[in-house]
């Protein structure tokens, strides 16, 4: 895959991801479960306020939305720096595939 592959692949999943979210948050209440393979996979509406897992859901400091940003910025700068360093490079030993 090449060129807009990536990114054509990006924003189908994107809308996938987007779409199911708006099926569920449209059809399920809150808590609601539905099975889709028993004793294996489950849809559950739920929300989540804060980051991944729930982190800082329950706090209440001003600071939250800016801390979450805040590393969620960094992350975007290190993934930069990392495509720009390696930019061009046949060698996959960078990114782990073989």
């Amino acid at each position: 895959m090449r060129g807009l592959g990536y990114y054509a692949l990006a924003a189908a999943v994107f809308a996938l991801d987007w779409t199911t979210k708006r099926a569920i948050e449209a059809r399920m209440s809150v808590f609601d479960t539905h099975t889709v393979i028993p004793g294996f996979f489950d849809i559950v509406h739920a929300r989540n306020r804060g980051a991944a897992f729930s982190m800082f859901a329950e706090s209440t400091s001003p600071w939250r939305p800016f801390f979450l940003i805040g590393l969620s910025v960094a992350a975007l700068i290190l993934v930069a720096a990392f495509c720009a360093r390696h930019r061009g490079s046949t060698d996959r030993q960078h990114t782990g595939w073989r």
